[in-house]
């Protein structure tokens, strides 16, 4: 309030109006950064989860696989015993 009070006593009320509209643009802009930041957060978040459920899925997929013993074999193809 300050600065607008400043503005129209230094240059009228136009210089309190574009003060006002200086002010009102920067809290704006300032918000839209916050909105922002926070829909990233959101966006990295969900990502995140994803990437950990598809972690699990793949671990218990794994695990599934080496429980049948058809499947365990050495690197050259025989079948273990």
């Amino acid at each position: 309030m300050g600065l607008i009070y400043a503005a129209w006593r230094l240059l009228g009320i136009r210089g309190a109006a574009g003060a006002l509209a200086g002010l009102a643009a920067l809290f704006i802009f300032r918000e839209g950064r916050k909105d922002g930041r926070a829909s990233a957060v959101t966006s990295k978040r969900k990502e995140a989860g994803h990437a950990v459920k598809e972690a699990t899925a793949a671990r218990v997929d794994a695990a599934r696989r080496d429980a049948d013993p058809e499947r365990l074999r050495d690197d050259d193809g025989f079948r273990r015993d």
